[in-house]
C-alpha cells in the first residue's frame, strides 16, 4: 500500500501512515472485532446446544440445518465486512448495514466468497505447506471477487486514485 502511495507521489513514511491509519480506525476496528467475536461465540454456543440435545429427532435436524444456514450467512458477512472496512469510511454499525446490503444485492459474489475458503482449505491435507500459502491465495481470490463490486460504489475520483488496485 505504501509503495502505491509513493507511485502517486504522496508524502509520508511507512510508520507515519501506519500510525495515522491505526489512530483513525482503532475505535471502529475494536468494536467490529468484538461484535465479530461475540457472533462467533453465539454460533458455537448454538451448535453446542443443538448437538447436546438428547434425542435424534426431526426438530434437531431442522435446528442443525438452520445453524448451517446461519454459518453460511456469517461467512458471507465475514467476506464483505473487513474488506469494506478497509476501503470505505462509515459509522461503525453502518458497516453491518452496508455488508448485508452488498450480500443481498451481489448474491453470486457472496456465494463465491463463501466457497473460496471451503474449496481452498482441503489443500492443506494434500500438502501441509499449503498452510503457509492459503491465507495469501484466499485473500487474492477474494479481492478479485470484491474489486468489481466495490468499484460500482466508488466515484470516478476514487477509482482514479486506485489504479494500482486493478493491476
Amino acid at each position: 500500500y505504501r509503495n502505491a502511495g509513493r507511485c502517486k507521489k504522496e508524502s509520508g513514511s511507512l510508520f507515519s501512515d501506519f500510525f495515522t491509519t491505526f489512530r483513525d480506525n482503532f475505535k471502529s476496528g475494536i468494536l467490529l472485532s468484538v461484535l465479530h467475536l461475540l457472533s462467533t461465540a453465539l454460533i458455537v454456543l448454538y451448535f453446542c446446544i443443538c448437538l447436546a440435545a438428547a434425542s435424534v429427532s426431526s426438530s434437531k435436524l431442522i435446528f442443525l440445518i438452520l445453524g448451517v444456514l446461519i454459518v453460511l450467512f456469517y461467512l458471507a458477512i465475514n467476506g464483505f465486512l473487513f474488506p469494506l472496512f478497509s476501503r470505505f469510511q462509515f459509522r461503525t454499525l453502518n458497516y453491518y448495514t452496508a455488508t448485508i446490503y452488498l450480500i443481498l444485492h451481489h448474491i453470486k459474489q457472496a456465494l463465491l466468497l463463501i466457497l473460496i475458503p471451503i474449496v481452498l482449505a482441503p489443500l492443506i491435507y494434500l500438502n501441509p505447506l499449503f498452510f503457509l500459502l492459503l491465507p495469501g491465495l484466499t485473500a487474492y481470490a477474494k479481492s478479485a471477487v470484491l474489486e468489481p463490486v466495490f468499484r460500482q460504489y466508488m466515484s470516478e475520483d476514487d477509482c482514479a486514485s486506485f489504479p494500482w488496485f486493478s493491476e
